[in-house]
């Protein structure tokens, strides 16, 4: 009779956990390294909102930013991104139900504002030293389908670290 080698569950469990964590911050990295400021991943973000590609949004946030999260909010990855994945999808149909069928977005950056001090303290706190610049958007999405159309805004919020953009903002996620 062979005798079956048993997988110790305390190694298997750091494993389902740790890699889905990688493959987030390795797709934050690729996002951020393939962009060039802080507009087009202000554009592509809002373009992941409206696709309601959650994993799309997480992908753009800096793995400091979301080891800080899982660490504060004592939550796993997989607990955040599911809860994220919930209000992206309430949020859209709030902002988005009423058009209709077929329906197209447009979407416009302005009013880009430096963040104050504090602001970029923190980030430098969460981020360390690689925190060079942060600034904020007013974004404004504009969705037509058959049954008329919605115009909401959403701020966007990026930080550079590193010379890369990153979305900084934790509350959609806690």
């Amino acid at each position: 009779m062979k005798n079956k080698k048993k997988t110790d569950l305390r190694v298997l469990l750091p494993v389902c956990i740790v890699l889905p964590l990688l493959a987030i911050l390795a797709g934050g990295l690729i996002f951020s390294l393939v962009t060039g400021g802080p507009a087009p991943v202000g554009e592509a973000y809002l373009e992941a909102m409206t696709a309601k590609d959650a994993e799309g949004v997480l992908e753009m946030y800096h793995g400091g930013m979301l080891s800080y999260l899982q660490k504060n909010a004592g939550e796993t990855m997989t607990k955040i991104a599911a809860r994220f994945e919930d209000r992206l999808n309430a949020w859209y149909e709030k902002s988005f139900a009423s058009c209709g069928e077929n329906v197209t977005f447009t979407y416009e950056l302005s009013e880009k504002e430096s963040v104050d001090e504090a602001t970029m303290a923190d980030l430098e706190e969460i981020l360390g030293d690689g925190v060079s610049d942060a600034v904020v958007f007013k974004g404004t999405i504009t969705a037509t389908g058959n049954a008329g159309s919605n115009t909401v805004t959403h701020w966007v919020q990026l930080v550079k670290v590193d010379g890369n953009w990153y979305l900084y903002n934790l509350q959609m996620l806690v």
